[in-house]
């Protein structure tokens, strides 16, 4: 946490992605301080310095919430990539925020996982079998439930989709789509940033702490 000296501050949280950590968004730190927010950021379960070897995006949404209700109010939330998932998923379900910032996210999760598959160049057999585990896992419609693209659909909370033309893990489409499926929602598209680099570009940055600064009544 910083800024916490600055009582009356709004806070912004910091949502970072699948096997990432929070120091993954610390270039974050700075303007957001230098904009008059705290800042609070958390290593996910099983990622970063927190414990534990497996995990799943049910138990990661469980701990933004627990994170959002022990520092609340919480004024915005910025995610990168699977924490994109965390936080529409948390939304749906009544998470209440001024402003979201989705960053290199994914439209729909099923899409993330198979693209998870080819990174890993899984073989076939194998891929069929880690599907066939998370729906033995879970149920069977938990590709639906925790897809975004159907979970920012009944949203009213303003949003900025910011994705790279050149994010080759995450597809720009992902983007175009979210920002088509999300009432209000507005798209920042950079160039030659790919999935991670975004995260550390000052331009991209001050953008996102622009939007974040704006009254929703401009």
């Amino acid at each position: 946490r910083w800024g916490e000296e600055n009582h009356d501050a709004p806070k912004v949280l910091l949502m970072h992605g699948w096997n990432g950590r929070a120091t993954q968004m610390g270039a974050f730190i700075a303007p957001l301080l230098a904009a008059g927010y705290q800042v609070i950021a958390f290593d996910a379960p099983a990622h970063g310095h927190t414990p534990g070897n497996s995990t799943d995006i049910l138990r990661i949404t469980d701990a933004l919430n627990t994170v959002i209700r022990e520092f609340s109010p919480i004024d915005s939330v910025i995610a990168h990539s699977f924490g994109a998932v965390v936080l529409t998923y948390a939304l749906k379900q009544k998470l209440e925020l001024r402003k979201a910032v989705c960053i290199s996210a994914p439209a729909q999760t099923l899409d993330a996982a198979q693209a998870f598959c080819r990174g890993l160049r899984l073989p076939h057999r194998a891929t069929n079998n880690f599907f066939q585990q998370i729906d033995a896992y879970f149920d069977s419609d938990i590709w639906s439930r925790l897809s975004p693209l159907k979970n920012v659909a009944t949203l009213s909370i303003p949003a900025l989709i910011v994705h790279d033309k050149n994010d080759t893990t995450v597809p720009l489409t992902h983007g175009e789509n979210l920002v088509n499926a999300w009432p209000g929602a507005d798209l920042l598209v950079t160039n030659h940033l790919g999935h991670q680099r975004i995260l550390r570009h000052p331009p991209t940055i001050e953008q996102i702490v622009s939007f974040l600064k704006k009254s929703t009544q401009e």
